[in-house]
């Protein structure tokens, strides 16, 4: 595991020549993802969650996935490095059980909690 905070970068070439980029590369700490606001819905709803944690980061790969069947997320927007808001809807014919929430950072980095919701 990488220590966080910036790093540099440092080519050789064959001819041993080097160059140098400062502060050009930055470790990120895992997200984490502690909670999901509401916690649960019913069948037939759809409706924004809130996810809480740390280390949100905006960017392009930043998504969200629910465990199981029966829940479509619309959206994920990066409302600050510790809340995520959410579109989803629970289909009419989702399974009534707890699921994991993972969520994908913007650089790639993933989190995941288990029983985070419920169909309920």
């Amino acid at each position: 595991t990488a220590t966080t905070g910036t790093r540099n970068i440092t080519v050789t070439n064959p001819d041993t020549g080097t160059g140098t980029a400062t502060n050009s590369f930055t470790v990120n700490a895992a997200p984490t993802v502690t909670s999901v606001s509401p916690s649960s819905d019913a069948h037939g709803s759809s409706y924004t969650v809130t996810i809480n944690g740390t280390g949100f980061i905006n960017g392009g790969a930043l998504a969200t996935t629910f465990s199981g069947s029966g829940i479509t997320v619309s959206s994920t927007t990066y409302t600050s490095a510790t809340a995520l808001s959410v579109g989803i809807t629970i289909s009419g014919s989702a399974t009534k059980s707890a699921r994991n929430v993972t969520i994908t950072n913007g650089d790639g980095s993933t989190a995941t909690k288990a029983s985070a919701f419920t169909v309920s």
